[in-house]
């Protein structure tokens, strides 16, 4: 159910992957064991994620939150490493579904989690899309010299790894140009 999600979300028929993927947690709820339990917060995150782009952000926190959970429950047999990844990503979650709130002091912590835990783990690939989320928040808090600062790097580096994200990079940068205007300070 979660890979036929996947693929309608592809189509964009987002509702029915929306329905696709709470059928599909449903069922790995019911089951028992360490395997079921990291299906479960794969499928979790991705339906949140759904959620949040379908512009349904409530919905979306209601879900990371039920992730995280799981991690509060505990998923027995697995390395730290790895139930300490499948955290940060939803803590990643997390921050963007409060940005997507306005709650945008709320989303400052879990997105820096997220990026501390992916640098640690030396996972440039997962890293730099959190940067640039950090990023977008801290030029909506108007932070903008830290968010100068963090948006080109996470620009650069998405460059590097030839990930499809570096555009949305590059237009954050250019609406932080925009707001801070040719002396390089807030207009307005």
């Amino acid at each position: 159910m979660g890979y036929a999600a996947g693929a309608l979300h592809r189509l964009g028929r987002t509702e029915e992957s929306i329905t696709r993927l709470n059928e599909a947690a449903g069922h790995l709820r019911q089951q028992t064991g360490s395997p079921a339990r990291l299906a479960e917060l794969t499928v979790l995150n991705t339906l949140g994620h759904h959620l949040r782009q379908a512009g349904r952000p409530h919905e979306a926190l209601t879900v990371h939150r039920r992730s995280e959970s799981i991690f509060q429950a505990g998923v027995p047999g697995k390395p730290p490493e790895l139930i300490g990844l499948y955290l940060a990503v939803t803590r990643q979650h997390l921050g963007n579904d409060l940005g997507a709130l306005h709650r945008l002091h709320e989303a400052e912590e879990p997105l820096r989690h997220a990026l501390t835990h992916f640098e640690a783990a030396h996972m440039p690939a997962w890293s730099e899309p959190a940067r640039l989320d950090l990023g977008i928040l801290l030029r909506r808090m108007r932070r903008y010299r830290e968010a100068h600062e963090t948006l080109t790097t996470a620009h650069h580096a998405l460059i590097h790894l030839n990930n499809p994200r570096q555009t949305e990079a590059a237009d954050q940068l250019h609406q932080l140009d925009i707001a801070l205007g040719p002396t390089g300070h807030p207009t307005g």
